[in-house]
């Protein structure tokens, strides 16, 4: 609950993302969980109701070298040769149009940018946390591999 409001964290760990969502479903609170489908190699959720659940053994990594590993597999097809598939970053959307910022790319400091007609500032500290700014306010960005971007934004602009 966040300020009294169910909320679904996720994490995925194929598409090296987590997100937050409300979980109402026609004003009444829900419980998700992990179907074990996927969507361009993306998780997809589902609600406890309908009663779908199957046994997994979320103490063990089933996925082997699949982060270093090229293919994306999984449902998922890329390719883009602009980064590595499962390279991370971070993504951002402007008035309907997105960009995604390699974090190998993003220097420790201040990087300026201009995307959309906006001065945008991204900054990464020494521990790898970046914040989006503009105009001194922050801006929602989500992290993720470069393949789960491309799926989701296929006319995003790459910083480099």
């Amino acid at each position: 609950m966040i300020q009294g409001e169910p909320v679904l964290i996720t994490y995925c760990p194929l598409c090296a993302t987590g997100i937050v969502f409300e979980r109402k479903v026609d004003g009444a609170g829900q419980e998700f969980g992990v179907s074990g489908k996927l969507w361009q190699s993306n998780l997809l959720m589902y609600n406890r109701a309908s009663d779908e659940a199957a046994v997994r053994d979320y103490g063990r990594d089933p996925y082997g070298d699949y982060y270093t590993s090229e293919p994306v597999s999984f449902g998922a097809s890329f390719r883009d040769t602009r980064l590595h598939p499962k390279a991370l970053v971070v993504g951002i959307e402007i008035d309907g149009k997105h960009k995604a910022y390699p974090i190998e790319a993003l220097k420790i400091g201040n990087t300026s940018d201009t995307f959309a007609g906006k001065n945008v500032l991204v900054s990464k500290d020494s521990a790898g946390r970046i914040s989006i700014t503009i105009a001194s306010a922050g801006l929602p960005h989500i992290t993720s591999f470069w393949f789960s971007w491309l799926a989701v934004h296929p006319d995003t602009e790459l910083f480099q």
